[in-house]
Parts: C-alpha cells; sequence; structure tokens
C-alpha cells in the first residue's frame, strides 16, 4: 500500500472519548513517520517513537518578529547557537556581525543574489538531514536564514532538525506555522505535516485550511483528501465532511482506496 491508511491502525471514536496520550501517540507515529517517507528524510520515524523524552529548553516569553506580521516564541535548547534555530536567540558580538556580513557578501558574490544564496543552503541543509546530520543541517538553516528570512522551506528544515535533535513537537509544530505564514506556496510535505501535528493537538478548525492547500497543491494525492474529510468532521462540519466523503468517493482516480472512506462516512452519517 502506497499510502498510510489510519482506519487500519487507528479508532476514531476511541481517539475522541479517551483522555489517555497512549493511542494517540501510537497514531501520530504512525502518520509522522509516512511524513516522513513523504519527505524522504531518512530517519526521521524514530525520533517519534521516543519523543516523550524531550531535550530541556527555555522559554524567555519573548516574541520574535521573522517578517511583519509572523512571530514566533523565543526558545533556547541546550546546545552552541549555530546548531539551534535562528542561532538560539543569542545576542552576537561586533566580531560575530562583521562575520555574518562577511558570509553574506560572499555567498552573494558567489550565488548572485541573496536568495538564490539562500535557497542553495536549505538545499544543503536538506541534504545534510537525510545522511541524519541535522548539526550540519541546522548551521545551514541558519545561514539561509541569515541571508533571507523569507525563505519558507528553512523552517520546514528547522522543524525537522528540532524533532530529530531535541524531540519538541510542540516547538517544531510553531516552525510549521511559520513555513505556512511566510511561504505562500509551502511545500506540499510541510503541510501534511503540520495539518497532521495540528490533528494531534486537537486543533481541528486550524488543520482544515492546511489540508485544504495541500489538496490544492497536490490534489491526486488521496490521504490529503481523507484528512481534510477528518479535519472537517472532527471541527464540527459535518456537511463538509459528507461533500468530501461523496467526491473522492465517486472520483475514478481514488477507485482503489475509497474503502478508506467508509469509517469516516459511518462518523459523519454521510
Amino acid at each position: 500500500m502506497s499510502a498510510f491508511d489510519p482506519l487500519q491502525t487507528f479508532s476514531w471514536s476511541t481517539y475522541l472519548q479517551s483522555g489517555k496520550s497512549r493511542g494517540r501517540r501510537y497514531f501520530m507515529c504512525r502518520i509522522l513517520c509516512q511524513a516522513a517517507k513523504w519527505a524522504s528524510l531518512a530517519g526521521f520515524c524514530l525520533l517519534f517513537v521516543t519523543f516523550g523524552m524531550a531535550v530541556s529548553a527555555a522559554d524567555s516569553g519573548e516574541i520574535f518578529e521573522i517578517v511583519p506580521g509572523v512571530t514566533i516564541k523565543k526558545r533556547q535548547f541546550p546546545s552552541p547557537p549555530n546548531v539551534q534555530p535562528f542561532y538560539g536567540f543569542a545576542e552576537k558580538s561586533a566580531e560575530q556581525k562583521s562575520a555574518d556580513e562577511v558570509f553574506v557578501k560572499k555567498a552573494v558574490e558567489m550565488i548572485g543574489d541573496r536568495q538564490k544564496a539562500s535557497i542553495a543552503s536549505v538545499k544543503a541543509g536538506f541534504e545534510a538531514v537525510n545522511s541524519k546530520d541535522c548539526k550540519s543541517a541546522m548551521a545551514r538553516f541558519n545561514q539561509a536564514f541569515l541571508l533571507d528570512r523569507k525563505n519558507g522551506p528553512l523552517y520546514f528544515g528547522y522543524a525537522i532538525c528540532v524533532l530529530q535533535a531535541y524531540k519538541d513537537p510542540t516547538y517544531a509544530q510553531e516552525l510549521l506555522r511559520v513555513h505556512y505564514e511566510i511561504d505562500p506556496s509551502p511545500m506540499f510535505q510541510a503541510l501534511e505535516l503540520y495539518g497532521m501535528m495540528l490533528l494531534r493537538s486537537q486543533k481541528f478548525s486550524k488543520a482544515v485550511p492546511v489540508f485544504t492547500k495541500a489538496t490544492n497543491t497536490n490534489p491526486g494525492h488521496f490521504m490529503s483528501w481523507l484528512n481534510l474529510g477528518w479535519a472537517k468532521f472532527l471541527s464540527g462540519d459535518r456537511k463538509g465532511a459528507c461533500t468530501i466523503v461523496v467526491a473522492v468517493g465517486t472520483h475514478p482516480k481514488f477507485e482503489n482506496e475509497k474503502f478508506k472512506l467508509q469509517d469516516l462516512a459511518a462518523k459523519a452519517s454521510c
């Protein structure tokens, strides 16, 4: 089977009724591991098996404005600044600021402009992630941030490394939100991961526009439609969920997968 089927591994009625986290955690491990396959990120699944063992982090309570209108709470991890998102929000010395200026100047001279240089740094970062080297990857994503804060995929990279290195899904979700808000065309893998993390945290109404954008980005991806259907149903839009069940269930492209809609159809009384 090419796509993960939540109906085979999880009961949504149990999810809605249980006050325990074990089933929810197992469910998210499975769907997030599937997201890793979509993103082709090596070693991504393993971190969710133990994501409860998060590295201790410190919140200052301060808000950092990334670009006008997009903010994130400052969080620092017990690691050198260069291997934390946003350089750990550390105050840089005059020497470090000078070094940053030299780096930016050389990068622009080599590649042409700050935006292209930032894209190149993100590409190098994801190559490092695929080699299970988040230390190098985080350094590359930080360079990308230094070059162009509006480069959306760098925040997806931050999120992946926060999950791998620090096992902090809460902050990773915030970084995915930043990617979603900054990038007018978010990466499909990031949309799927962000949407599923919103479902995990029971922010069902917020998951609806995320999965909607995912279906617009890749309309041929069945699981995006199914996830959108569940998000609509769980946020109280039974009619919207049933509209998806009917439309997707009668589409010839999804003939071999439409049986996966049965549980949603039953829960929504379609």
